[in-house]
């Protein structure tokens, strides 16, 4: 009996040796077109989410005013990690990394803009007070005056807690208030002005108005509706000013 050749017993070896690097080829080539695990793009759109909360906060607390420079920079870098491929785990790993730098950076300008940011609320504040008080109508709207002052005590003390979105919009409101009361000053003066004068009887119909929108001006800032408030002050300073002008020309006449 014939014995087999060297080569026919080592054919079968051979076409396994041949298909071995073939099939991991293949094996490879099967795991790219999958693409990125999932638990990598739960990690990338973590970074990312995180990354657009830190832009988001940034823009919310005016950072590109304060730092202009920084800005650009930190923008560039977010740019550019939006637009990185991510087709396979490293390349997500890479964006992801992106992303967090990017994160990182915002809430760094965000540390170094919030002092700067609640300084100018507060210099506002101080300036809007300050404006009221040098009217020398302070005992005409006490209780107006301290609910305006507790208001911006409230903010600063959000502040000193961390809360910066809240003392952002409380100093908000206390600055709403001086004003409407540095508004009520304008209107009260306008008031004075026509009855130390004796002014009301050349136009008494529109004192009347005047009149009584200032008293409901007056309710709606005991209810706190301070915006109502103002729009009734804007109608009792519109009257006002109609019975000045009225008083003027008809003393010019005379």
């Amino acid at each position: 009996m014939k014995k087999p050749s060297f080569f026919a017993n080592f054919f079968p070896f051979f076409l396994v040796f041949l298909l071995i690097p073939h099939n991991f080829v293949l094996i490879a080539s099967e795991l790219q077109a999958a693409g990125p695990s999932q638990a990598a793009l739960q990690l990338l759109n973590t970074a990312r989410s995180n990354a657009e909360e830190a832009r988001k906060r940034a823009i919310d607390f005016e950072c590109y005013e304060y730092f202009p420079g920084d800005w650009y920079a930190i923008e560039e870098k977010f740019a550019a990690a939006v637009s990185l491929p991510i087709t396979t785990d490293a390349e997500v790993q890479y964006a992801a990394a992106a992303f967090n730098a990017a994160a990182n950076s915002y809430n760094a300008l965000f540390r170094r803009t919030i002092p700067l940011y609640a300084q100018a609320w507060e210099d506002k504040i101080i300036f809007a007070r300050d404006e009221f008080l040098a009217g020398g109508l302070r005992h005409l709207f006490p209780r107006y005056l301290r609910r305006a002052d507790e208001t911006a005590v409230y903010a600063l003390n959000l502040y000193s807690a961390g809360d910066y979105r809240g003392a952002r919009d409380t100093a908000a409101k206390a600055l709403h208030r001086y004003n409407i009361l540095n508004f009520a000053a304008l209107v009260y003066s306008a008031r004075e002005k026509i009855i130390t004068n004796g002014f009301a009887v050349y136009d008494p119909e529109n004192f009347a108005r005047a009149e009584s929108a200032v008293l409901a001006a007056l309710g709606e800032m005991e209810a706190q509706n301070y915006d109502a408030a103002k729009n009734y002050g804007e109608t009792a300073l519109f009257y006002y000013n109609l019975v000045y002008q009225a008083a003027i020309e008809n003393i010019k006449e005379s």
